[in-house]
């Protein structure tokens, strides 16, 4: 493992400085983005006043705009909804990184990165106040910066031990190194958790936990199209109850509701006709 991960950060140091030497020669080139689909790096290219060519690591590219303030710190009316996808690629790498760079098997590193998730949701349901979950790019390149990070985020898991005490106990804490907290924090903080799809978080939830907690025992997932097409058949109605005897992470109980909920929809559109 050590010689796979030694060889892993080898090609990716190679490979950033490879499009470091692009973008020198490229005179009109301010940004540059590498990425493995495991990890990703952005920089900007800067110029000092000795000519010297320099380059500042960010947590992503800007927008059409130019503008770097939701760059470092997003607003709420910046977050961005995730699709499928790009949700599913940021859990993988944010859990990749945390099983390659805190030296954490892969059960104990999903339940960090777990931690790091309800405090993203957390901190988007605390309106109207500022969103606090954010590691600024000039944070993440320095250890007073992502201990900085650190605090931040842990104020956050207070309110989360608070509001969900059956799920943490009142001393546990973020174990994450202040590095990969502040890495996994930039790599999450544009996103909205409330706002995307449920059924788009379910997707990347039991992707996860499917990869890395229960197929070494032999046991998987129910796939969601299986789910929806189950619901269908039974067809519940909204006055109905729902038991899933045999509930995981709650696929059928969130189809289910998922249902009910666009036959209210329907109804609704219909009574003011629509």
């Amino acid at each position: 493992m050590q010689k796979r991960n030694r060889y892993a950060n080898r090609k990716k140091n190679d490979g950033v400085e490879q499009l470091k030497s692009y973008m020198s020669v490229c005179a009109n080139c301010e940004w540059g983005l590498w990425t493995n689909s495991i990890e990703k790096f952005v920089f900007r290219k800067c110029t000092d006043k000795n000519g010297a060519v320099r380059f500042i690591e960010y947590n992503d590219i800007p927008p059409a705009d130019g503008s770097l303030d939701d760059v470092d710190r997003p607003s709420r009316t910046s977050l961005m909804n995730a699709s499928d996808d790009n949700l599913l690629f940021v859990f993988r790498t944010c859990h990749n990184h945390i099983y390659i760079n805190d030296g954490l098997q892969k059960q104990p590193a999903f339940f960090e990165l777990l931690k790091v998730i309800f405090c993203k949701i957390e901190d988007e349901r605390n309106i109207p106040k500022p969103l606090e979950f954010y590691a600024a790019s000039n944070e993440r390149s320095n250890l007073d910066g992502q201990l900085t990070v650190k605090k931040r985020i842990t104020k956050i898991f207070d309110r989360v031990k608070k509001r969900h005490g059956k799920i943490f106990d009142a001393n546990e804490e973020i174990k994450l190194t202040p590095r990969s907290l502040a890495y996994i924090v930039a790599e999450l903080q544009k996103y909205s958790l409330l706002n995307t799809n449920i059924d788009v978080k379910g997707k990347a939830y039991e992707e996860i936990v499917g990869a890395n907690l229960r197929g070494d025992r032999g046991e998987f997932f129910t796939p969601r199209n299986i789910m929806k097409m189950v619901v269908e058949m039974v067809d519940p109605q909204i006055d109905e109850k729902v038991l899933d005897s045999s509930c995981g992470t709650g696929g059928f109980i969130v189809m289910a509701m998922t249902h009910a909920i666009q036959k209210l929809e329907k109804q609704f559109s219909e009574s003011i006709g629509l």
